[in-house]
């Protein structure tokens, strides 16, 4: 199994982390230097572990180090390169961040104006895109009910980033602990962000992990030098703003179901503090000996004892957040509401204060907790673990909890072996470079016409073909696309063909023919098997092993050429003259050209009819199935301008009620570079749709998007790989996994005004009951369903804009609601629904993006 996104190659990760790692050797002796000659010391005293002084400024080689890192990777690296301006929003804030920090640890900053400058440098942050906007309802009855958070995102977005960054500064009180966390934090998110393809943040984890790693040479016990508030906080600060943009698609109440669990021990920490601190007398800006650090010093172990244990919670926490990202939300609920429960400070007899030892064996003196502080510790837990279960009733989109992934499939596309420009294997290369997941090539089968006259049609006739697959050789081709799917792995190519399956003339040569109906296309993708493609049932592709044999079609060229034999027999039996031998010479080749004329002695369509043949149609349908392969309509609204050539005139007009006529083909492209009204609510595709689910059809035909692509022209989308694609949902990154999604329907089709910034389609589907069902599947239910969905940015794409989205949802052939809502657009209806099948799909545009989706079903059982 392929992995489910391509990434850019592993070794920029490595070549990000190792810079970092070497950058953060070379810079902290000069930090630990600067640091002495300013007097930014660390000095021991009665709350601090350390017994001589100690430089604080190493955090400022940590930040160099990883802006450093980024700035220059970028400027080589184009993957890293889109992602800057994304990047340029944490700036600000991290450069207030560091500078605050640095005059803490030279000049000991009040704890207001730290305050302060953190929620100056979170609001620019947020002000500049960074922030959450959808949550999850903790009081809900099922973990997928949501809810916009819409301003509220603003300041529950600082309060994560100005919390996480005090809570790594909190956590800072022992030799390499704060940095050995954030290392842990940072490999832990790289691994997840690299199984979501999360982007940019993928990159600042590695170069963090670097960068914390080397760190870490310096600072693990006895330190050498100090992170200090510049470095916690800057991490802290960094690691909030990334976890933020890392899970902008989680819709989570802060969406921060795997940064809690991962930044659990800071994050406990701090908690835990802030309510001692709380009851202790209200002295919430007081330090003291109470952290969880302090706690495990005063049972009597050392600062490397203490550290290794917090390490080993944080790499446990690391693979349970690893873990829970394919896991359901309901099951990450509940661990956490049991560990909050379970961390409470409630032990026995607890004092929220008390004296304890320090390593050197002298006691220090601190203050015993209160009666009233050990009494409300109990309800304080309970309350602490309440928060986790409700801000963490995590709802992944609908389709990672069915285990499913979107992939980028561009659709329709021509290589040289028909008329396109480009040869299979660029192809393989520009879809690589664009992040195309799936590359469907669909080279033309047969581009031949054919008329002719008198009784022998195909002997004397005029033909026009063009260059196509049989004529440049389909082993070729599939062998083409072989060679190619060898060298990308990253990208599933799916080799196809586009069949002219029937066409017809009417009038008469040289005064008014017409040919019609060879734009009828269709797209044929998942046949494996090369004789059957070779034998495609398609108008001058007539064999012997695809066409009904009609004998009586042979019984004329034989009689004529037994009778040719016969005279020849008579002839040299008799002793005749030549006259005889060349008679019988002349009725041997009008026999041997009318079997030429009539092979294979039967007829898949007849051109010369004048009318349509859906039979033709219906049959290369059926034929590609029989073989476990896929078919689609092209462009069925379609008008070309009519072409006049060689004394005919090829006829164009969209003809869409071929798809009423036809059954048991998988769909048809319902997004093109053409006027479409049959998917409007209510038009074709909808009467198709009740069809079915009136049991009217055997089969519901679904939408894919149709580039025709043949080479890149600059400002037109349609000329892009990148812009007018399909979304398939699936477990593995196959050719199998690609065509049994195709074949079900399971995803949805758009065009992409901007290719930087896509919208997608996300939790399209309905509930009942803790079952769901996506696009292209049914789900069974009493009559009870809950329809949701949201519309949003894809991952990485989020642009600031107050565009508004125009969202059609359809029941059953019928327009439900129209919604106006700018991005992320979240819609969810309960519903009450009647004995039977029914289907729900929706219509999205936004700004130049259109988003179609497949129907979902849902089957209510009769009571």
């Amino acid at each position: 199994m392929q992995p489910m996104s391509g990434h850019p190659n592993i070794i920029i990760y490595l070549f990000l982390f190792f810079s970092a790692f070497f950058l953060v050797i070379v810079l902290t002796p000069f930090t630990m230097t600067l640091a002495k000659k300013i007097g930014a010391m660390d000095y021991p005293e009665a709350r601090k572990i350390h017994a001589t002084p100690i430089p604080r400024l190493g955090g400022l080689a940590i930040a160099v180090s990883i802006i450093l890192t980024i700035v220059l990777f970028s400027a080589e690296n184009p993957y890293l390169r889109e992602g800057l301006p994304l990047a340029s929003a944490m700036l600000p804030g991290l450069l207030i961040i560091l500078a605050v920090g640095v005059y803490d640890d030279v000049r000991n900053a009040s704890a207001l104006l730290k305050l302060v400058s953190q929620v100056v440098a979170a609001g620019l942050a947020v002000g500049l895109g960074i922030r959450f906007q959808l949550a999850s309802n903790p009081l809900a009855v099922q973990a997928r009910d949501y809810f916009d958070l819409g301003t509220l995102s603003i300041p529950f977005t600082m309060l994560w980033i100005v919390g996480l960054t005090n809570a790594m500064n909190l956590i800072d009180g022992l030799d390499g602990l704060a940095t050995g966390i954030a290392m842990f934090a940072s490999i832990a998110l790289f691994l997840i962000s690299m199984q979501q393809s999360a982007g940019l943040v993928t990159y600042f984890y590695a170069t963090i992990a670097g960068a914390t790693l080397a760190f870490l040479r310096f600072s693990r016990f006895p330190a050498s030098v100090f992170l200090g508030d510049c470095g916690a906080t800057f991490l802290g600060f960094l690691l909030a703003c990334l976890s933020v943009l890392g899970t902008q698609k989680s819709y989570t109440l802060a969406a921060l179901f795997i940064p809690l669990i991962v930044f659990g021990v800071p994050i406990f920490d701090a908690s835990v503090t802030l309510i001692r601190r709380y009851l202790n007398q209200g002295e919430m800006m007081h330090a003291d000996r109470g952290h969880i650090h302090h706690r495990l010093l005063s049972s009597g172990l050392t600062q490397r004892q203490a550290v290794i244990i917090l390490y080993g919670v944080s790499i446990v926490l690391g693979i349970i957040a690893f873990a829970f990202t394919a896991l359901l939300d309901e099951y990450a609920a509940v661990v956490l509401g049991i560990i909050g429960l379970l961390g409470g400070v409630d032990g026995e007899r607890t004092q929220c204060l008390r004296n304890s030892a320090a390593p050197n064996g002298k006691r220090i003196q601190v203050s015993p907790g209160s009666p009233r502080a050990t009494r409300r510790m109990k309800p304080c837990s309970v309350l602490f673990a309440w928060i986790l279960l409700g801000t963490t009733l995590h709802a992944q989109p609908a389709e990672s909890l069915k285990g499913f992934h979107p992939l980028v499939a561009a659709l329709h596309v021509h290589s040289r072996y028909s008329d396109g420009e480009y040869e299979v294997a660029d192809l393989g290369l520009q879809a690589h470079a664009r992040k195309i997941d799936v590359l469907g090539l669909t080279d033309s089968f047969l581009t031949r016409v054919r008329y002719g006259v008198g009784p022998f049609k195909k002997l004397v006739s005029k033909t026009m073909d063009r260059r196509s697959v049989m004529e440049l050789g389909l082993d070729q081709y599939l062998d083409s696309v072989e060679d190619t799917q060898k060298r990308f792995d990253d990208v599933v190519i799916v080799p196809g063909l586009e069949v002219a399956p029937y066409y017809y003339w009417k009038g008469s040569w040289p005064s008014n023919l017409e040919l019609h109906d060879f734009d009828r296309h269709m797209l044929v993708f998942g046949v494996a098997d090369r004789e059957a493609l070779r034998n495609l049932p398609v108008i001058e592709n007539a064999t012997w092993a695809n066409t009904p044999h009609q004998w009586i079609q042979a019984a004329g060229p034989v009689l004529v050429v037994l009778m040719g034999l016969l005279v020849a027999a008579i002839a040299l039996a008799a002793g005749k003259s030549r006259a005889y031998l060349m008679l019988s010479g002349l009725i041997l080749t009008a026999g041997f050209v009318w079997a030429y004329d009539a092979f294979p002695f039967g007829q898949l369509s007849d051109p010369y009819s004048g009318k349509q043949d859906v039979h033709a149609f219906q049959r290369l349908i059926d034929y590609v199935a029989a073989h476990g392969g896929l078919s689609y309509w092209s462009y069925p609204e379609a008008r070309y301008p009519d072409i006049q050539t060689s004394g005919a005139r090829m006829v164009s007009r969209g003809q869409p009620e071929i798809l009423g006529l036809t059954d048991r083909y998988e769909g048809f492209e319902g997004i093109y570079g053409d006027t479409i009204t049959i998917t409007k609510p209510g038009n074709l595709w909808d009467q198709i749709l009740v069809e079915y689910i009136q049991n009217s059809r055997k089969t519901w035909p679904s939408v894919i998007t149709g580039i025709d692509f043949h080479l890149f022209k600059p400002n037109n989308g349609w000329a892009q790989l990148d812009q007018g694609i399909t979304i398939l949902f699936t477990k593995e990154k196959t050719l199998g996994a690609v065509l049994e999604a195709m074949k079900l329907g399971r995803g949805y089709a758009t065009v992409q005004r901007d290719p930087a910034h896509r919208v997608g389609l996300e939790n399209f589907g309905l509930t009942t009951e803790g079952s769901a069902a996506i696009s292209g599947e049914t789900l069974n239910t009493a009559g009870d369903v809950d329809f949701m969905t949201t519309v949003d940015w894809m991952p990485g794409d989020r642009l600031a804009s107050s565009a508004i989205a125009n969202i059609k949802l359809v029941r059953d052939g019928e327009l439900l609601e129209e919604y106006h809502s700018t991005l992320p657009a979240f819609i969810k209806r309960h519903e009450n629904l009647k004995a039977g099948l029914h289907y729900y799909r929706i219509i999205v545009e936004y700004a130049g993006t259109q988003i179609l989706s497949n129907p979902v079903f849902g089957e209510v059982r009769a009571h």
